[in-house]
């Protein structure tokens, strides 16, 4: 989506001219590109509100590549004959550089030089900050039987040494008694409740709030339903953008008791 639309309309080109003179010629290129064309489509249709993320190629690129160079090397080849060669390693050697320096200038050399210090969530926002670190907090002082739900329980897990998260992604249900058994069956403990910007670069664009909502349906049924028992970032602040653990207290413990 970033490209210019002629540039494009010309890559997806050479992918179409790469995957069907490769069906004829090289059954390895067209195997990949089979492949490829099939993974993006699924991902596609079944993703097709979120589709606009350029992770869900990412995975796909390096075939894609293979597949583009391999349309450009015959193009070339039937125009310019031998030169084919030697312009594609030109071209490709030319792109490598540009994308380097592009790179290069992207790095924060000093969040870096923190990081390698040891200092892992150094550089990122508040929110990500609070939320990660909160995260591996809880981890290390909870039991080993506690099992917490959150927003992104992938990166929670690298940052708390391969504790495992539960994710809740979506509001399946607008029934209380149905979320609450979701969560029951999956043996989730905590939740954590963070501050997760929408739009990393533009916190004013407001949060990502699957995890508030989840949880506040719940409380319409069940107002006791969570206890909370710690937080990260919360000075009373508006760009402190907090992140919060709750206990969860399952309707037939609060009647036990």
């Amino acid at each position: 989506r970033t490209l210019h639309p002629v540039l494009g309309w010309v890559v997806w080109a050479l992918l179409v001219v790469g995957g069907v003179l490769s069906y004829k010629r090289n059954k390895y290129v067209f195997l990949l590109s089979l492949t490829a064309a099939v993974m993006i489509g699924i991902s596609f249709v079944a993703l097709q509100t979120i589709w606009d993320q350029p992770r869900l190629i990412m995975p796909y690129l390096a075939a894609l590549l293979l597949v583009v160079l391999y349309g450009l090397y015959h193009i070339l080849k039937r125009y310019v004959g031998n030169v084919a060669r030697y312009a594609l390693v030109a071209l490709f050697l030319l792109t490598a550089t540009m994308s380097g320096a592009d790179a290069l200038k992207k790095i924060d050399l000093g969040t870096l030089r923190e990081n390698l210090r040891g200092d892992e969530l150094y550089g990122y926002t508040p929110d990500w900050y609070n939320y990660l670190r909160l995260c591996n907090y809880s981890a290390s002082v909870l039991p080993d039987t506690a099992y917490i739900a959150c927003r992104k329980p992938n990166m929670a897990r690298i940052y708390s040494q391969g504790k495992k998260f539960h994710g809740i992604y979506n509001i399946p249900s607008n029934d209380p008694d149905e979320l609450v058994r979701r969560l029951r069956e999956r043996g989730v403990t905590h939740v954590i409740v963070g501050s997760l910007r929408m739009d990393p670069l533009n916190p004013g664009l407001g949060i990502i709030n699957t995890v508030h909502l989840y949880i506040k349906a719940i409380l319409a049924k069940y107002p006791n339903f969570i206890t909370e028992i710690g937080s990260c970032g919360c000075n009373d602040r508006a760009d402190d953008e907090p992140a919060y653990i709750f206990q969860i207290n399952y309707p037939e413990e609060q009647s036990e008791r």
